[in-house]
């Protein structure tokens, strides 16, 4: 169903909004809604995804009609549609709260009065941290050529990365440049259900500390 709006109350433990749809027949039926805040009313499509993560309905954002307060614009341009990163909607500063609150509901049984609950550390910066990342290549029934993540709930459907702020800069230069060599070539990329194909995934690594690179083709046959 097209255009509902719904009124998000709460999170997932996937940090995912969480909202409760009232049914034409009366019946409520909760649903996850991915990129949304609490306090937040948003318009939305639903669609079930049956998943471990979402055992029923899920939403994608179509209009914010109600922001909340804490809603800052995404870093990434991927970010609606990109399965790897959940808050960039939000402050960082209250990212880390959410999750040092979350902690403290978990153990809430276990920690008296002599524990110290000391809070979370943030790290110094939330972008450029991470030292690997691994990317897919795929095609659809066309043949056309896609080389990057998988896509939210998508089973399986990959998008061409542009850009990742996880990650130094060279990583999206060096996906994109193998992108251009692919789709220049007339190799395919592997479908495992068929045991077909050439090119399985590019995987990227950088040593912080050294600034050693390493590129990994990974092909089949």
């Amino acid at each position: 169903m097209n255009n509902i709006d719904l009124y998000i109350d709460q999170l997932t433990p996937e940090g995912w909004g969480k909202a409760s749809w009232h049914r034409p027949d009366g019946v409520v039926r909760p649903v996850c809604v991915p990129n949304s805040l609490p306090g937040e009313t948003v318009r939305c499509d639903l669609f079930h995804c049956k998943t471990k993560k979402v055992p029923g309905l899920l939403a994608k954002v179509t209009e914010v009609i109600t922001p909340s307060l804490s809603r800052i614009q995404p870093k990434c341009k991927h970010f609606s549609s990109c399965g790897g990163c959940t808050w960039q909607q939000m402050p960082y500063d209250e990212q880390l709260a959410i999750k040092e609150a979350t902690l403290r509901d978990l153990f809430a049984d276990v920690v008296t009065e002599s524990c110290a609950f000391y809070p979370i550390i943030g790290c110094p910066s939330p972008w450029y941290y991470r030292n690997k990342m691994e990317f897919s290549f795929s095609q659809d029934l066309k043949g056309q050529k896609f080389l990057g993540l998988i896509m939210r709930c998508s089973k399986g459907r990959v998008f061409n990365v542009e850009e990742c702020h996880l990650v130094d800069s060279w990583v999206s230069k060096t996906l994109q440049g193998v992108l251009g060599w692919w789709q220049e070539s007339t190799l395919s990329a592997y479908y495992p259900p068929r045991g077909r194909g050439h090119l399985r995934s590019l995987t990227m690594r950088q040593a912080h500390a050294t600034g050693d690179r390493v590129v990994i083709l990974t092909v089949s046959g």
